[in-house]
């Protein structure tokens, strides 16, 4: 995608001003990383020399593209220069990189990708997508910077007034930072009650008008958490929801808040305990158990269809991946034969199964987990939650653990809580899932960020932090599906 030199210019004092003042810590950290995103962008689009040499190869490898699917001189790519001469200036440089990645991704859409059978098609594609890889790299982020607690504590104590009884004339004695996620703030807070009793609670702060990718908002997400909490799922009880957005305030719900411990890093998971990795299995066997009720009324306001339930799992997952697919296509300014020759794969390869359709976590993994002691005491973040197979959860979350012999006693300790065995190969399939949705996720954070005016420059950042960690296992991922079927 190119990007104008001025959106990146104001982007780049917006994040400055943001640095500044120091008001914000949720969001601090990533208008860190904006400002160094911004700044290799604006240094990568003065070295013409490293774009002319991307573009020759990428088209070289156009050509023989082409050729392999029987196009040879009749190709698109025989229409553009064979190299970049030194007398463009940036935009025309940018322009004809731009047509050669549009016409890369025409012909990876028309290949037929994935042949097999090594053949040069598939060769060609795979090399092509860690040329695509490339135009993205940054150096390494900085160090994040800290900064001072953020201000909300007038609107939260407002909201826990406005709940009447023993709350009427409550008085905030703490408020809290927490890791929220992209696109949401999350703030501990306790209120003291006209008995001096204080109330532990965690306020969801929607921040982003329209989240990223199918990520759903604050309003379904606690309506979800409704339901749950009634079923039984070992979620925080959901306590209100403010749902009138102004000039002063977003929507925001509000949950108790669970004590226990997360495991935040990965070196933290190696010391999962058997009886930790026992209860993360039963918990999630009794998500994917539960009956989803059409007529709920908490469902319907939620952030999932339940009329997914309705057909076969190949029908549901299917409908899960095309709306991927039509976010994708709305955004695609910028043309991926990444995301092309991924999305084929994914049609091409898609697992049969008799299993039934199921309520799917979406991020199911023990940094979304809290535990008390040995056992779960809650399941948080249900904001990517939809119907579709438990494999994509079991894919995920076998994939955080720290060790395969703790990716086998999970399987075991999941199908003895009465969830069911998947395949190998569906296992490898949704792990190729997980890396499309978030190269979606990169499109689209730069498509917002260099065609609305109001988004933050954090957006730009989004899409260098996704895209790197994906693309160098995207290959290995498919290949590795492929040799399970």
């Amino acid at each position: 995608m190119k990007i104008q030199k001025h959106r990146l210019l104001s982007a780049l004092r917006q994040s400055i001003d943001e640095l500044a003042a120091v008001a914000d810590p949720l969001r601090a950290k990533e208008h860190h990383l904006a400002a160094h995103s911004i700044l290799a962008e604006l240094a990568r689009g003065d070295r013409l020399h490293d774009l002319r040499d991307k573009y020759e190869s990428g088209r070289s490898l156009g050509s023989r593209l082409a050729a392999a699917i029987g196009q040879g001189g009749l190709s698109p790519v025989s229409n553009l220069p064979p190299r970049i001469c030194h007398s463009c200036d940036q935009a025309a440089t940018l322009a004809l990189l731009d047509r050669l990645q549009r016409t890369l991704e025409s012909l990876v859409a028309a290949s037929g990708y994935p042949v097999g059978g090594g053949s040069e098609i598939d060769s060609v594609v795979l090399t092509l997508m860690h040329w695509e890889a490339g135009l993205y790299e940054v150096p390494p982020a900085p160090v994040p910077i800290t900064s001072k607690q953020l201000d909300i504590e007038a609107m939260l104590e407002r909201s826990v007034r406005n709940q009447g009884g023993v709350l009427a004339n409550a008085r905030l004695v703490h408020c809290a930072p927490l890791f929220g996620g992209f696109g949401n703030s999350t703030v501990f807070f306790e209120a003291e009650d006209a008995d001096m009793c204080r109330w532990p609670l965690v306020c969801r702060l929607q921040t982003d008008d329209a989240p990223l990718g199918l990520r759903g908002d604050i309003v379904g997400e606690f309506h979800l958490l409704c339901f749950l909490y009634r079923k039984g799922i070992t979620v925080a009880q959901p306590l209100w929801l403010a749902n009138k957005r102004s000039r002063e305030e977003s929507p925001f719900s509000v949950v108790r808040w669970l004590a226990g411990s997360q495991f935040e890093h990965w070196a933290d998971l190696q010391s999962l305990n058997s009886a930790q990795i026992q209860s993360l299995a039963s918990e999630l066997a009794r998500i994917h158990g539960v009956l989803i009720e059409a007529s709920d009324s908490d469902l319907q306001s939620s952030l999932i269809d339940p009329s997914d339930c309705e057909g076969p799992i190949v029908v549901a997952a299917r409908k899960h991946l095309d709306r991927w697919d039509d976010l994708w296509r709305s955004v695609a300014v910028a043309p991926s034969s990444i995301i092309e020759a991924m999305l084929q794969w994914l049609r091409v390869n898609a697992p049969q199964s008799n299993d039934e359709p199921v309520l799917v976590h979406g991020d199911y993994s023990p940094h979304n987990i809290v535990f008390e002691g040995d056992k779960v005491a809650g399941v948080l973040d249900w904001s990517l939650s939809h119907i579709g197979s438990r494999a994509e959860d079991l894919a995920h979350l076998l994939s955080s653990l720290g060790s395969q012999v703790q990716a086998d006693h999970f399987m075991r300790e999941y199908v003895a809580a009465g969830g069911r065995a998947v395949t190998p190969f569906q296992l490898k399939y949704y792990e190729v899932i997980g890396y499309f949705k978030r190269m979606v996720v990169t499109q689209e954070s730069r498509f917002r960020f260099d065609t609305l005016c109001h988004v933050g420059p954090e957006y730009f950042a989004l899409g260098p932090q996704f895209i790197q960690a994906p693309v160098s296992n995207i290959e290995a991922a498919m290949r590795a599906a492929e040799a399970a079927l």
